[in-house]
């Protein structure tokens, strides 16, 4: 008798189809992965194209730049003329690693920070590398897209001192 209830649970057992649950996937950790890529893109394009070019190339066009030792400068155009106007921006490769990422519930924004290194001509016009590190908050827009919003990078002091553009006046206090 057992031999038979075995038998049949068996059967029975056989013939039921079996379905995988699979974990329903967190849309949160998809947004920060898409986060993590649209960082590390924006790093590589701004080590090719260079400073204004690549940088400029993923903010949103109401971004706010912190850049060490100078005001806040506000708008992808005239983040673009700030770079600009730098004396070393020529030949200076900027790059950077996200360490820390998050998003927040609803996938629309976020925050990226980690370390970065900058290659500028040193006193003697050799390469030097200097080390740093950097925070960018993300907004992504309806199309899926990340545009950063605000971004800091603070690093050692520059050799040369910054310049504004022409016609730029410093922000009162």
């Amino acid at each position: 008798m057992r031999r038979a209830f075995a038998a049949a649970f068996l059967a029975v057992l056989a013939s039921v189809p079996l379905h995988a649950q699979s974990p329903t996937p967190d849309p949160r950790a998809a947004a920060q992965e898409s986060l993590l890529r649209a960082d590390a893109r924006w790093s590589d394009t701004t080590a090719r194209g260079g400073l204004p070019t690549g940088f400029t190339s993923m903010l949103a066009e109401d971004a706010v730049y912190l850049h060490p030792g100078a005001d806040a400068v506000r708008g992808r155009a005239a983040i673009r003329a700030f770079l600009a106007a730098q004396p070393a921006t020529a030949g200076t490769v900027l790059r950077w690693q996200a360490l820390r990422s998050a998003v927040s519930g609803d996938g629309a924004s976020g925050y990226t920070t980690g370390v970065s290194h900058v290659v500028v001509a040193g006193a003697d016009g050799a390469p030097e590398t200097r080390f740093g590190s950097y925070v960018t908050f993300w907004r992504r827009g309806g199309d899926g897209q990340w545009a950063a919003v605000a971004t800091m990078h603070a690093r050692p002091p520059l050799r040369d001192p910054l310049r504004l553009p022409a016609g730029w006046r410093r922000a009162a206090a």
